[in-house]
């Protein structure tokens, strides 16, 4: 999470300013991140990306019930 939170710092996505695949390969690794006890809190830039991701219908629509 430390290394994703530095890489988010050059753009809002993984790739820069556009959402790509990429984007959405390593998120869906963190879905459940509390549910394992990973401090997100920590990571300030991977938070504000997975609320970009979750504002997108495909994301939030994709996402297992109860997630």
């Amino acid at each position: 999470a430390k290394v994703l939170n530095a890489a988010l710092e050059d753009g809002p996505y993984l790739l820069g300013g556009e959402l790509t695949l990429a984007d959405w390969a390593v998120a869906g690794h963190l879905s459940f991140a509390d549910r394992i006890g990973l401090p997100m809190s920590a990571f300030p830039t991977v938070e504000r990306w997975l609320e970009r991701l979750d504002e997108t219908s495909a994301w939030r629509n994709a996402a297992p019930q109860g997630a």
